[in-house]
């Protein structure tokens, strides 16, 4: 008899711990649930991270594109002090080189005045 209120005793404890574990399951998922809704509002909402992401594209790449001209440009200063005979051409030649631009005469405005970009 002992025995079997024993076995009786320790089913219950069984339920009861199980029923905390469900209680348990049900709470982390509705806090999950709460998370992943809090995360969606933040990702695709009107000031949301693919908003701004999409925002700063075009000055990135502006910025970019400034910082290989730039690069260009200093090697070139480079080339020009330690090789004096280093032209201009030599700088639109870099430029074609690193696809920047296709013709130096279409692709970039400069001086009207003939031989105004005659001296660097």
């Amino acid at each position: 008899m002992k025995a079997l209120i024993l076995y009786i005793h320790g089913l219950l404890n069984k339920k009861a711990v199980s029923g905390i574990t469900l209680i348990a399951l049900v709470v982390t998922i509705i806090v999950l649930l709460i998370l992943l809704a809090i995360t969606i509002n933040l990702i695709f909402s009107e000031n949301g991270i693919v908003k701004k992401a999409g925002e700063v594209e075009e000055p990135w790449k502006v910025g970019a594109l400034k910082d290989r001209i730039e690069n260009i440009k200093m090697g070139w200063i480079i080339d020009k002090v330690l090789e004096k005979n280093t032209t201009i051409d030599d700088f639109w030649n870099k430029l074609k080189e690193d696809k920047i631009i296709d013709d130096p005469k279409t692709d970039v405005e400069g001086p009207e005045k003939e031989g105004e970009n005659d001296i660097y």
